[in-house]
């Protein structure tokens, strides 16, 4: 039986600004390989929600043209962005990973918020409450359990202090 493979995944979402009637976001992610076994990134899933109901799905190999090897203990970040239609959205999706001994696993990654500034008190029906922190058990296999932990920051607020929630 395999170990369990924690990959830890923490999203900082920011505001850049308007662009062509959309609202321009980029997004940090950082992954760490807390296990004791080599993982490879090899593609990733988003939903991206807006405010108004509507989704949209990104579906591709890697992330930003890279499929990272992370040896145990290692982490990787790359940044990235999103340009939606509404002031407010949301972000959730998976990472699919395998193991240096073959073995594929999806890492599910909790839904985090994307917003502009002075929309906190926005309101739509289709609004909905952000994942803040979860741990995740998936059976990837019959006698295969993967544990994955995702820890989800807010971006600075205008003091400059990070928060998590």
């Amino acid at each position: 039986m395999r170990p369990n493979i924690p990959v830890h995944v923490v999203a900082q979402p920011e505001f850049l600004g308007p662009h062509e009637d959309k609202f321009a976001f980029s997004y940090t992610i950082y992954i760490t390989n807390q296990s004791d076994c080599s993982i490879t990134l090899r593609n990733r899933h988003w939903i991206i929600t807006h405010a108004d109901g509507t989704t949209e799905e990104v579906i591709g190999e890697g992330v930003i043209g890279e499929t990272p090897e992370l040896a145990p203990g290692a982490s990787y970040s790359y940044t990235s962005g999103a340009l939606i239609p509404t002031p407010v959205g949301s972000m959730r999706g998976s990472y699919g990973f395998v193991t240096e001994d073959g073995q594929s696993f999806r890492a599910e990654i909790p839904e985090f918020a994307l917003h502009a500034p002075d929309t906190l008190h926005y309101t739509h029906n289709q609004i909905f409450p952000t994942i803040l922190m979860a741990t995740y058990r998936a059976a990837m296999t019959p006698c295969n359990n993967y544990w994955i932990r995702f820890h989800l920051i807010r971006p600075r607020t205008d003091c400059g202090v990070v928060a998590t929630w």
